[in-house]
């Protein structure tokens, strides 16, 4: 064991060394996620990114009292409206269908009931900036309705039980079935495209295969199992290929505002497959003798790039256009398969279509790492 954490850490120096290497795996995809979605969200882009976010209002059981009036003419106010702008919906339903269409940011829901006002507001995250804001508005207008009621209580001016209360009852609105915007879109399909991309790292380590340096060269002169020396270094390239693409996803998430779910225990489980087929395939075109190193990478390098392009990975829609005319590459290709279960797994949470793509992505990774071992293992 203490042999393979000795090439585990040599290969992972190596691998952090090269920075050619960091900056197509990690770099690149951030300023991929970061241009495109500027260019092609408009809700996102730099000459929209003080448009105020926009509310849904629904009444249950409307009575028309004062408070609700109140209510409906603090929401016009000019301060406000600078921030959240608000429309009113029938009912609930259609409100909930605006906001997973993407056209509402949350939904407030207003109910009267005996002594009171509640206010309900649901956002995606309370805790994030939108969050804050709506609930820091909508707090003032609780607390100003408040303080004149205790204001008419000290007072006796009036029968309390006249006078209406308001206050908030926060909850989390689920992403259940919502549209992803243009940052999120781009998260997905460039965490798909950084996983695939793990297959660089497998060519380049197992054509290489040369340890020569300090540590390197004691490893040299050991008898080490083969199987070793290459799970080794693949272990390494895996865990730079996970760390790079969880510092994509906090980066989206944290910079750009994307919402990530709350199924992340799956999401890092696909991403984990993922990677695997991807040194999988990199593992097999290492075998490849009949090639040069050049002409197997840039072999590798036009189907990685072609396989995200068909999936939709540059050019958002022109994946239905591929599945309308054979709908079967939907289950093959493992850029169909990665980035359909992912969007299920953050944002429609069909988890029926997330293991079913997972299970085929799991059965190709395998196959793909065990023959490419298994000729590594023969060529070394």
């Amino acid at each position: 064991m203490s042999m393979f954490i000795s090439i585990f850490y040599y290969r992972l120096l190596l691998l952090l060394r090269d920075r050619s290497n960091i900056f197509f795996m990690l770099i690149f995809p951030l300023i991929l996620i970061t241009g495109l979605g500027m260019m092609l969200n408009d809700i996102m882009s730099p000459n929209s990114l003080l448009v105020a976010e926009p509310f849904a209002v629904v009444y249950e059981n409307k009575t028309n009292s004062v408070l609700e009036t109140e209510f409906a003419d603090f929401l016009q106010n000019r301060e406000i409206t600078e921030m959240l702008t608000f429309s009113d919906y029938d009912n609930y339903d259609e409100a909930k269908a605006a906001y997973q269409s993407g056209k509402v940011s949350g939904i407030v829901v207003v109910k009267s009931v005996e002594n009171g006002l509640t206010i309900d507001v649901q956002t995606a995250e309370p805790t994030g900036m939108i969050g804050k804001i709506s609930q820091s508005i909508f707090g003032s207008f609780a607390s100003m309705s408040n303080a004149v009621m205790q204001v008419y209580m000290n007072g006796g001016i009036v029968d309390t039980s006249t006078f209406q209360d308001s206050y908030i009852a926060n909850e989390t609105l689920a992403w259940q079935k919502k549209v992803p915007n243009a940052y999120e879109y781009y998260m997905v399909t460039n965490l798909v495209m950084t996983a695939l991309f793990a297959a660089f790292y497998a060519l380049n380590i197992l054509e290489d295969n040369e340890i020569s340096q300090g540590i390197g060269v004691r490893l040299r002169t050991t008898p080490i199992p083969m199987w070793m020396n290459i799970m080794g270094q693949l272990s390494a390239a895996l865990l730079v290929i996970l760390v790079q693409m969880g510092i994509i996803v906090l980066f989206a998430h944290f910079v750009l505002g994307a919402y990530v779910g709350t199924n992340i225990g799956l999401v890092a489980l696909l991403l984990l497959v993922t990677a695997l087929l991807g040194l999988g395939i990199g593992s097999m075109f290492a075998a490849i003798r009949s090639m040069t190193m050049a002409s197997r990478l840039n072999v590798l390098r036009t189907t990685l790039i072609l396989l995200t392009f068909l999936a939709g990975g540059y050019v958002a829609g022109i994946e239905n256009v591929l599945l309308s005319v054979a709908p079967f590459l939907e289950y093959i290709l493992p850029s169909f398969l990665a980035q359909n279960a992912l969007f299920e797994a953050i944002f429609f949470e069909n988890i029926a279509v997330y293991w079913q793509n997972l299970g085929i992505l799991a059965v190709m990774a395998v196959a793909a790492l065990t023959l490419g071992i298994t000729l590594a293992r023969r060529k070394l």
